[in-house]
């Protein structure tokens, strides 16, 4: 994928990283790694922090993109190299893992660059500035991973994934496998695994994150207020509290009722107890995700008040934070999309999603 040695200059970006695909390319990588830039994409459930350390130890220069929201993706593929006067580019589908380079069926085109010619410099120039105001523009979102120690950082807060983890061993598809007939493996050759693809285990977490495995979606709010993530007016005070309103919710073809459907459609499993008067309370667990990242399950409360639609068609239903107050009262947070999931199965929490 990249040239031989005696480059000027080496650009990488591909959506995803991983161990067994540097690998493929890890002679080339470290004959060109003091003018070698890798960008690579985190935060997509699929870039590992084995493939990052790879990369720092064959010392190519290593740029995370991330997001913020896995809504959008840094997605591009392609390498870039140059001399004084030539260079080449490589554009393509394939991602810098072990099947994007040597197993899938892919597709990509060599452009080879004059750089004499005004039009080739700038093309070469555009796509470096490109990942240059990126870096530039974006400080948060596009950082370098300069050690070993902040690649183990991005894995612990949920940013890179385990390539020793199950999910990597055992690619299930969600179908049952009834009905057609299976076809026979597609006749074309597989690149040969390195001798040196032994993923090694990444720096393990304090604690393992809890799982959960989110059901049906039952809500969804876009644009979070700034008082649902506890950022009050001035002169207000924190509610505490997640106002579970109507936000243009349909099910089955119709906008939700907010002063009964959370209380007899979502919630109407749970242990309601009174609270005096017309309020009633419970507890229900929430797995909480921001961004793609499980931040842990969390014990919260709800409440439920008839009294408060006062003929106004008001919320009746809210969720109070608790505990995860310190984790959604983030500034980044607001104006994002809230969706609720409801328990894929008894026993499961319930799924906050922010993204």
């Amino acid at each position: 994928m990249v040239g031989t040695s005696g480059l000027d200059g080496v650009i990488l970006a591909s959506a995803y990283v991983q161990q067994r695909g540097v690998e493929l390319i890890a002679l080339k990588l470290k004959a060109n790694a003091a003018v070698t830039q890798c960008f690579v994409g985190i935060r997509n459930g699929v870039s590992t922090v084995q493939g990052v350390k790879r990369l720092l130890d064959l010392g190519v220069s290593v740029f995370a993109v991330d997001t913020g929201t896995t809504r959008r993706l840094f997605h591009p593929k392609f390498c870039l190299t140059w001399r004084a006067k030539t260079g080449e580019v490589l554009v393509g589908s394939a991602n810098l893992t072990y099947a994007g380079l040597g197993s899938n069926l892919e597709v990509g085109v060599r452009l080879k660059l004059d750089l004499s010619k005004p039009e080739h410099a700038a093309f070469q120039d555009a796509l470096r500035q490109g990942l240059g105001r990126l870096l530039k523009s974006h400080p948060k979102n596009c950082f370098p991973i300069l050690t070993a120690k902040e690649a183990d950082a991005l894995f612990q807060q949920g940013r890179l994934e385990d390539e020793n983890s199950a999910r990597f061993r055992t690619p299930v598809g969600s179908g049952t496998g009834g009905g057609a007939e299976t076809p026979p493996p597609i006749s074309l050759p597989f690149a040969p695994r390195p001798p040196s693809a032994a993923v090694a285990a990444p720096i393990k977490p304090a604690a393992a994150p809890p799982v959960f495995i989110p059901g049906p979606l039952v809500w969804s709010k876009p644009l979070l207020p700034r008082s649902d993530l506890q950022f009050p007016g001035k002169g207000g005070n924190r509610t505490g509290k997640l106002q579970l309103n109507q936000a243009r919710f349909e099910v089955a073809g119709k906008v939700i009722d907010q002063t009964t459907y959370f209380r007899t459609a979502v919630f109407n499993a749970l242990p309601w107890k009174g609270a005096g008067g017309t309020k009633e309370q419970v507890n229900a667990r929430f797995a909480l995700v921001i961004a793609g990242v499980l931040r842990g399950n969390f014990d919260l409360g709800l409440s439920h008040d008839p009294v408060r639609v006062s003929g106004q068609g008001n919320s009746t239903t809210w969720l109070h934070w608790g505990s995860a107050v310190p984790i959604i009262h983030d500034p980044g947070l607001i104006g994002r999309r809230l969706q609720l999931f409801a328990p894929a199965r008894l026993g499961q929490p319930f799924t906050l999603w922010i993204d």
